[in-house]
């Protein structure tokens, strides 16, 4: 029990650089915006810019739609709905119907709540 919570917490943020362990309620395991580093594409490369894909964040999860707007080899996300424990080094996949168009690694997340 944490400062008299009786509901589970989670962690929510791990904050190296104040060697911080940010905790919250399930609803603040939510967010929309990442950015993903060493992007690779099954088709060749694409141009910078501003992409609508959908991105699977995990293995068993759905593929959710998101903005991706790339800048070389990194990219910011913001999916259109918010997305559970999104987590620095997963790996996400994205799609364009059910081609799978390319990848990268989650850099860092922006942490909205």
């Amino acid at each position: 029990e944490i400062g008299g919570e009786q509901t589970p917490l989670y962690v929510v943020q791990l904050d190296y650089k104040n060697n911080t362990l940010v905790v919250g309620q399930n609803e603040h395991t939510y967010q929309s915006k990442f950015t993903l580093k060493n992007l690779t594409f099954t088709e060749g490369d694409l141009e910078d810019g501003e992409y609508k894909f959908k991105l699977r964040i995990r293995y068993r999860f759905p593929p959710q739609k998101a903005k991706i707007i790339k800048k070389g080899n990194v990219a910011e996300v913001v999916f259109d709905k918010p997305q559970r424990a999104i987590t620095p080094g997963q790996s996400v996949v994205f799609y364009k119907r059910d081609r799978v168009l390319g990848g990268g690694i989650v850099d860092n997340v922006v942490y909205d709540n």
